[in-house]
């Protein structure tokens, strides 16, 4: 894994257990969601950067890049961990401003991040978090798994045309966490692993891509 890793959606969910993961790992950890507060901590000569910024805005982006690069010097690991997913419902039902939505975060705003962390930083490896929803159909999660499949579409073609950085596309399983609940709030959660779990799998996958 890299010296340094910035990951997205870092202030609960799958973003938050993988922040906290990497840095006991002693990976430098460069983290941001709409509800963090500025800070830096260091230990060990590793850093723990949170910043205050929203993934849907190009200014927000750029400061967490400045940010990673004036206190960590650099970042070789992006995990594209944010996204948001609608309320369960069918398809047709949805409304265009609730896949537009969706689609600004999940699509365009882990995209334009993707892009702009490559070519401030040149990255060693892209990480998308993605689902089995991306690739399978489930009764009312239509706009969440579309959206997903537009990042998967898009890592795989970057991957075909790109030689660096490696892409992934890495699926932890369903996961009992805040977004979930949110989409699905009547579902069962002893059918759904932690959070804490999702993060492991990430890593180990990570870590067996790395040793290749």
């Amino acid at each position: 894994m890299g010296k340094n890793v910035i990951i997205s959606g870092g202030s609960r969910g799958l973003g938050k257990a993988l922040s906290g993961r990497i840095y006991e790992m002693g990976y430098g950890v460069s983290t941001f969601s709409r509800t963090m507060v500025d800070s830096q901590v260091e230990e060990d000569g590793k850093k723990y950067i949170t910043t205050r910024a929203d993934i849907r805005y190009e200014n927000d982006i750029v400061r967490v890049l400045d940010r990673t690069k004036s206190i960590a010097g650099g970042a070789d690991i992006l995990i594209l961990s944010a996204g948001v997913a609608a309320r369960k419902q069918d398809i047709l039902r949805s409304s265009v401003i609730t896949m537009r939505k969706v689609y600004e975060t999940n699509v365009f705003a882990n995209f334009n991040l993707m892009s702009e962390a490559i070519r401030y930083f040149g990255l060693k490896m892209v990480v998308f978090i993605t689902s089995d929803v991306s690739f399978n159909n489930y009764p009312g999660w239509g706009v969440y798994g579309s959206s997903k499949a537009a990042l998967d579409y898009i890592i795989k073609q970057a991957s075909m045309e790109t030689v660096s950085p490696v892409f992934l596309s890495i699926n932890p399983g369903d996961m009992d966490t805040e977004m979930h609940s949110e989409a699905d709030p009547e579902s069962d959660a002893s059918d759904l692993i932690s959070a804490d779990e999702g993060a492991r799998r990430v890593i180990s996958a990570i870590m067996q891509e790395m040793e290749i």
